[in-house]
């Protein structure tokens, strides 16, 4: 319903999503959607799993399913250790362009949040992981360029 109020009243819609939803779930706001900002973690599913708790199957076969139809922007969380791996960027690279992505937005891991948990008196699970270093951050940008993407850092 807000989509449809923001398209009544012409007021630009972005939908940022996983994608790990029924497509008929999606397919009913899409009408009303003018851009999609689409998560990709990890490639591999086994490790999309172990890093979020479920495969990666149907967020990549929806994000596909997008692209034929929506502008996308993929967003990809830079993780040390987790989905920094040459492996790992380059199939991210390949799935951005193949299905036509505009840009990579990829956003290097911060725990600027992490007080947060223990006032909530949650674990925080990423306890201990570091922040990407600035070469590798730049070593991601220079290879999903070579695939002819934009790429914006911490966007």
């Amino acid at each position: 319903e807000l989509f449809k109020k923001c398209r009544e009243k012409g007021i630009h819609t972005a939908l940022d999503t996983t994608s790990n939803a029924p497509w008929r779930s999606i397919e009913s706001v899409l009408e009303y959607v003018d851009l999609v900002l689409q998560d990709i973690k990890h490639m591999d599913t086994g490790m999309h799993k172990k890093g979020t708790g479920v495969g990666n199957e149907l967020i990549l076969e929806n994000a596909r399913k997008l692209a034929k139809t929506k502008r996308i922007w993929i967003r990809m969380p830079l993780i040390p250790g987790y989905n920094d791996s040459e492996v790992n960027i380059k199939k991210v690279a390949e799935f951005a362009s193949d299905i036509g992505a505009e840009k990579v937005s990829v956003l290097p891991y911060h725990d600027l949040g992490s007080s947060k948990y223990t006032d909530l008196g949650r674990v925080y699970l990423m306890q201990g992981t570091k922040l990407p270093e600035k070469k590798v951050v730049e070593r991601v940008k220079k290879t999903i360029e070579s695939h002819g993407l934009k790429v914006e850092i911490g966007r």
